[in-house]
């Protein structure tokens, strides 16, 4: 299902545990393509392919991401209004958040939604480290052109 984990997440949820697992195998295997040695040309062939690839399945995992923000926001609506609606003593808007924040439902979706930006941060991180490599390169790259014959990785 690689590549399609979005999808499969709106249509069912309990596919979130195999897409975390999925893109977690997949952040370990990027680590390696982010380091800069062995041939030269074939690393500056490489890493712009690799940080596509990479940086597309971090706008998947946003997406996911997302998709949960959208959830917890309407969960919060709907017992935002319950509590409006159906308590038995008038409660202030405060009063309200600091209930709704405290549903255990509510706390359930956070925590996922923690789960999913924490892998969300290591493609982030991710990012950084294909866009040093990058300079990293450029950098060789004028060496090599300014005479320097041996350019070592």
């Amino acid at each position: 299902m690689a590549g399609n984990y979005f999808q499969a997440i709106k249509q069912n949820e309990k596919a979130l545990p195999e897409a975390l697992d999925y893109f977690t195998q997949q952040y370990e295997e990027a680590r390696k393509e982010v380091k800069v040695s062995g041939n030269f040309g074939k690393c500056v062939s490489e890493l712009s392919s690799n940080f596509e690839n990479r940086l597309s399945q971090l706008q998947e995992i946003e997406a996911i991401l997302r998709h949960f923000e959208i959830k917890l926001t309407q969960m919060k609506s709907e017992l935002y209004k319950k509590f409006l609606e159906n308590y038995q003593r008038a409660l202030s808007s405060s009063d309200i958040k600091v209930y709704i924040e405290g549903q255990p439902e509510i706390v359930a979706i956070q925590n996922i939604i923690n789960q999913i930006t924490l892998v969300r941060n290591k493609y982030v991180a991710l990012s950084k480290g294909f866009e040093t490599a990058n300079y990293q390169l450029s950098n060789l790259s004028r060496l090599y052109g300014n005479g320097t014959q041996e350019v070592i990785l």
